[in-house]
């Protein structure tokens, strides 16, 4: 390695105590810089240095010529605005949320593949322009603007029951309208307003006598026609029909299919429903919103799901306690809640995780509907076992509950019982 020799020209001391040292500490031999330097620089010129007579204060004039040295100092992009957000699905511990372009991320245990962890919110590779999603406990299902019927999960796809962790074509150039999940069956509603269901059918979920233990391919809902609406609980699944009555089949558990004194799958109309405008089957429990703005319940009720003031199960529909002026509904496992009028939500059933203003002295929910506190301008909302999530007119959401499995995709696993933003 040669060596320089000092630079005559330059008097070390003085550059050291000026900032011409800034430009040429590690860069000149003799003044603490290395004898080989990859990188060549040209010295600052005395000539160059403002005249001393110019610069009111010795720091002015350093300032000066700080101000002369460009910025090397790269600015790091602001972080990308969170997806608008304009639909959403949960069950057992996942949620899947769709953008106004179609876009779906996913987030909890499961969310993707049934073996998966995502502590925030993840793109679904392979789905960007779904126009409706459902997701159960095992499996997922979406359809999307191309006529594509996709699932991904634990489901049935046309050879044998399956986990696959990106969504699988199951069908294309499909005539769904909208689709429904159950915890381990699938239903699509077609164009014209007739019902499929296939998958697991060892408690009579979808709709058929149990011959098989599973159906690998779509099967026709016998007798159900004119549906507005569809929605799928954990082993039954109703529908809306369009002259405002409800029909459900599937398993009975507890009165969950409206059907009074017995287990039963062939559809059948739910007594007592005949001015319905929503539909909403929970794990055991089934919830209609009626047009006057008032909903009903029927199925199990340990966990106050039905919201009548007891904990009573029921095949037939009652009211909702003190429940009016409700927009939407959702049901999940053991708990049920409604968007009112006026963008707020109510709540009741679920665990103590869940419940609000559940207590160790009230370890089973509430019996009754309670207003969430810090959720307002909410346009639709989705219930799974022991949590919940919500959409604002704004495309953001807040979910609250139970999070050990992080339900609410906050990266954490520290329930909240008010409502906090996933991590988009």
């Amino acid at each position: 390695m040669v060596s320089r020799p000092p630079v005559p020209w330059l008097d070390c001391a003085a550059v050291r105590s000026g900032l011409a040292w800034l430009l040429t500490v590690a860069l000149v031999p003799g003044c603490g810089a290395r004898s080989e330097l990859e990188v060549r620089a040209t010295a600052v010129d005395d000539a160059a240095l403002p005249p001393a007579d110019t610069a009111s204060s010795s720091d002015e004039g350093v300032d000066s010529i700080v101000d002369a040295v460009p910025d090397r100092i790269d600015t790091a992009p602001p972080p990308p605005a969170p997806p608008q957000i304009v639909a959403l699905s949960t069950s057992g511990t996942a949620t899947c949320a769709r953008t106004a372009t179609g876009s779906t991320w996913c987030w909890g245990v499961g969310a993707l593949s049934g073996l998966t962890r995502d502590p925030v919110p993840t793109p679904v590779k392979g789905l960007d322009d779904a126009v409706d999603f459902s997701i159960g406990w095992y499996g997922r299902i979406a359809l999307t603007a191309s006529r594509r019927l996709l699932a991904w999960g634990h489901g049935y796809f046309g050879d044998l029951p399956r986990t696959v962790a990106a969504p699988e074509l199951i069908a294309a150039d499909s005539s769904a309208l909208a689709v429904a999940q159950g915890d381990d069956f699938h239903c699509v509603l077609d164009a014209d307003r007739t019902v499929r269901c296939w998958g697991d059918n060892q408690l009579n979920e979808i709709g058929i006598a149990r011959t098989k233990m599973y159906e690998l391919k779509p099967v026709p809902i016998a007798g159900v026609t004119a549906v507005k609406q569809l929605s799928a609980g954990g082993w039954h699944a109703c529908a809306l029909i369009e002259d405002g009555s409800v029909m459900c089949w599937g398993h009975n558990s507890e009165g969950a299919t409206g059907d009074v004194g017995r287990t039963v799958y062939a559809p059948h109309r739910v007594p007592g429903v005949t001015d319905a405008v929503g539909i909403a089957a929970g794990g055991a429990h089934t919830c209609a919103l009626i047009a006057d703005g008032s909903v009903q319940c029927w199925g199990a009720n340990k966990y106050g799901q039905l919201g009548d003031a007891t904990t009573t199960g029921r095949a037939s529909p009652r009211p909702v306690s003190g429940l009016t002026n409700v927009r939407a509904i959702a049901a999940g496992g053991v708990q049920s809640c409604a968007v009112l009028t006026d963008g707020t939500v109510a709540c009741w059933g679920g665990t103590a995780g869940f419940a609000p203003g559940a207590t160790t002295a009230t370890p089973l929910g509430r019996t009754t509907p309670v207003k969430i506190a810090g959720l307002a301008a909410i346009t639709t909302i989705g219930v799974a076992s022991d949590y919940a999530c919500a959409v604002t007119d704004k495309g953001r959401v807040l979910c609250f509950g139970q999070n050990d499995s992080f339900q609410l995709g906050t990266g954490a696993t520290t329930a909240s019982s008010t409502p906090v933003e996933p991590k988009f």
